[in-house]
């Protein structure tokens, strides 16, 4: 597996006080991303996917999933709290093509966000690419610790654990183990 983790306070302007995300991609089709952001006051966070056909939505389970003619994306969105989800289409002014491009190809633009403000969320969010005609079902399920934010995820009869040591813990517990490092993912 592969882990990387980027910091992108400044680019809120002061919106934010931390804008943190890590991403890990366990091979060859799991990734997960932990965005990790805290507010100077409470803020409806939200999360965007952007796709070229529409996404199907399952705000019930926190889930949608986009198929194209060779391939598809299941999500699954564990966050603090429900996140409500919002479906639009095209774009608020039109992108404006240079070079006598051909028209730049309409997007489908998803937005989940946090039903209540809050001062921060910890979201992890899921995503499985597969090719057209082989997705495999799965689920996952969050599990937190007061150092670590963490996921199950079990697909045919495996399940691997995935966790993310909190911003302020030095040392995380999480499914049994300790760990210092930033994430840790058992069950490979």
């Amino acid at each position: 597996w592969d882990y990387v983790r980027g910091e992108a306070t400044a680019a809120y302007t002061g919106l934010v006080t931390r804008a943190e995300r890590a991403v890990v991609f366990v091979k060859p089709d799991v990734i997960v991303l932990y965005d990790d952001f805290v507010a100077p006051e409470p803020a409806t966070f939200q999360f965007m996917l952007h796709g070229l056909s529409a996404f199907t939505l399952d705000e019930t389970h926190q889930t949608l999933h986009i198929d194209q003619p060779h391939a598809g994306l299941a999500v699954k969105y564990l966050a603090p709290q429900p996140l409500a989800f919002t479906q639009t289409d095209g774009f608020i002014p039109p992108p404006k093509m240079r070079n006598g491009k051909a028209p730049f190809p309409n997007q489908w633009h998803v937005e989940a966000a946090l039903r209540q403000k809050a001062l921060a969320s910890d979201t992890l969010t899921v995503l499985i690419p597969y090719r057209a005609g082989a997705y495999r079902a799965w689920t996952a399920e969050r599990v937190d610790t007061a150092t670590a934010s963490g996921l199950r995820l079990t697909r045919d009869g495996k399940t691997i654990g995935i966790a993310f040591r909190k911003h302020d813990a030095t040392r995380a517990e999480w499914d049994g183990k300790t760990f210092d490092a930033p994430v840790i993912v058992n069950g490979l």
